[in-house]
């Protein structure tokens, strides 16, 4: 019963992450910002990764999965890394003046 609820609340969150990406892609020019480009590429990578797990449970493992499967878990490192990057320019980049004290304003 659990394999069931797993796989279909697999194939529920591929269909949204799937259709995230569409709609982005067809209702905004992502395109055009930084963070828009990036949005697209981690929700990209991630409706990716979602729907070669739902892809495996209707066609198995057959010889061509592997290679669709090592081109999915190319593309995850360089997305994951980018975010990455993202957070420590955010919280490590502007050093040069100081932080604000959330207790005291100054």
């Amino acid at each position: 019963m659990t394999t069931i609820v797993g796989n279909v609340l697999l194939v529920i969150s591929a269909l949204i992450a799937t259709a995230f990406v569409t709609v982005y892609h067809l209702s905004a020019l992502w395109w055009r910002s930084p963070d828009g480009r990036h949005v697209m590429a981690f929700m990209a990578a991630l409706a990716l990764v979602l729907d070669l797990a739902v892809l495996r449970l209707f066609v198995g493992h057959p010889e061509w999965f592997e290679t669709v499967r090592t081109f999915t878990f190319v593309v995850i490192p360089i997305v994951l890394g980018w975010r990455f990057s993202i957070l420590l320019k955010a919280q490590f980049g502007s050093r040069t003046r100081p932080r604000k004290d959330s207790t005291t304003g100054e």
